[in-house]
């Protein structure tokens, strides 16, 4: 994918020098959205190569299943978005 690149806007606030500092807050949302694509990217690949099983799953449910057998998958020490996938897919 590569990196992402902003270009400041003339409206924004001069940026603050030294280290970035992210709160607690900012931690949590930045894992959640990067929770939240994962989840996503898995059940995206659960539509096309298990389209019978998951036809009649919406999204949310599809999403939910997907939470969930990453759940388990952490649980038996999986780490990788592949092998979170693979094992929703079994």
């Amino acid at each position: 994918e590569g990196a992402l690149q902003a270009k400041r806007r003339a409206d924004w606030p001069a940026p603050a020098h030294g280290r970035l500092v992210l709160s607690e807050a900012q931690m949590q949302a930045l894992s959640g959205a990067m929770t939240a694509r994962s989840h996503r990217a898995i059940a995206s690949y659960l539509r096309d190569a298990a389209p019978e099983q998951t036809r009649d799953m919406d999204e949310a449910g599809l999403l939910g299943f997907v939470a969930r057998s990453e759940a388990q998958g952490r649980a038996w020490g999986l780490k990788t978005e592949a092998g979170l996938g693979r094992f929703a897919y079994l």
